[in-house]
């Protein structure tokens, strides 16, 4: 069995944690700076290396000569590199943190701050995170920090814990428009065109680190993540259905076409945008699959054609409907027939059955090894 588990990567620690960093930082900077370079020496040692004529010659003659090599970079690379600075100078003002008003309350001596990233969706004043980001915020509201340093109060307007999504809107405390007036929205991307392999960049705060890019790629498609879970744990005879460690009791229900990406994502990067190299959003950064909660090249991304389908919805006060079949089991292959001694070596078998499910309503049982729809065998 794997160890391996999703972690939900809104963070809670302790804020000495971040006095740590600064004082590590701080402590490597010093170092780093003591050392120097004896430039002379470098280039007498470089000047009396051992080359006969005839190797000179070669270098001189070669197509690729060492000094050309060092100048050799793809086109690729040199947009790519030039484009994240103005990618983030793009991006940086629509992205927020957000953290509970109880902790903002206190001075020094916070512990236990919860941590999130968001970006604004639009000029009314909508925030988008991560359901488990606002989870249990205290008088449903929660405070909004620009990348400036200004923070604003911010109501949750409504969740959508299926999905993992929650809208938050800010309170114009002055009651003026000028805050609305300000806001820079990003542009959601058609996340069906995406292809593995594309550049994408993914801002937010992890560890409450504001202000910061990570880069990767998309490593793939069409992956399925637990919803509402701080961590996914196989389901049990007493919880068949559910998340175990969290309060949230939905039935399990997994969150489909979900992004991969290898750019770095921790703890403090949920709610965040992923985002592809125009600066449109392509995701929003929720999850990492590691076997410790620290960050091991696999991160998660809800795709952003569940945000174009459900956000409008739950602004408009709406509850998004969520199709489902209600069933819990597997493909069968050749492999798994034998092993389970089964007579047919194809179709899906049911392990168990949600109650009054739309599959429990159509007559499927548990036990069930083919499913059957017009007529036809498939597979789920």
């Amino acid at each position: 069995m794997f160890k391996e588990k999703f972690f939900f990567i809104s963070e809670s620690y302790d804020q000495g944690n971040i006095l740590n960093l600064l004082i590590f930082f701080t402590i490597t900077f010093l170092v780093l700076s003591s050392i120097s370079f004896d430039k002379e020496s470098f280039g007498q040692n470089l000047n009396s290396s051992n080359l006969s004529d005839n190797s000179t010659n070669t270098i001189k003659n070669s197509d690729l000569s060492f000094i050309q090599s060092k100048e050799i970079t793809t086109n690729i690379d040199q947009d790519y590199s030039s484009s994240l600075p103005d990618l983030f100078d793009k991006v940086q003002e629509s992205v927020v943190q957000i953290t509970d008003p109880a902790d903002l309350q206190q001075i020094t001596g916070i512990i236990g701050s919860r941590l999130g990233s968001g970006f604004v969706y639009d000029n009314n004043g909508h925030i988008i995170t991560n359901y488990h980001v606002v989870e249990g915020a205290k008088n449903n509201t929660v405070y909004v920090t620009f990348m400036d340093g200004v923070s604003y109060e911010a109501n949750i307007t409504g969740v959508d814990p299926y999905a993992d999504l929650a809208v938050l809107k800010l309170i114009n405390l002055n009651g003026t428009k000028d805050i609305f007036s300000k806001l820079i929205p990003l542009e959601l991307a058609n996340s069906t065109n995406l292809r593995a392999g594309e550049r994408v960049a993914a801002v937010g705060n992890p560890f409450g680190l504001s202000g910061s890019i990570t880069d990767g790629i998309i490593s793939g498609l069409g992956r399925l993540m637990p919803a509402g879970s701080n961590q996914f744990t196989p389901p049990s005879p007493q919880q068949p259905y559910g998340y175990q460690n969290n309060s949230l009791t939905i039935p399990s229900f997994s969150i489909p076409d979900i992004i991969q990406t290898d750019a770095a994502i921790n703890p403090g990067n949920s709610g965040g945008p992923l985002l592809d190299m125009k600066g449109h959003v392509i995701g929003i950064n929720s999850a990492i699959f590691s076997n410790t909660g620290a960050y091991a090249g696999i991160g998660f991304a809800i795709p952003s054609n569940f945000l174009t389908k459900i956000i409008p919805i739950i602004i408009n006060g709406g509850t998004y409907k969520h199709p489902y079949i209600g069933v819990n089991g597997f493909d069968v292959t050749p492999d798994v027939a034998k092993l389970m001694n089964l007579s047919q070596s194809s179709g899906f078998l049911v392990i168990n059955l949600t109650k009054n499910s739309p599959a429990d309503l159509a007559g499927i049982k548990e036990g069930n090894k083919t499913v059957i729809i017009n007529g036809k065998p498939v597979k789920l």
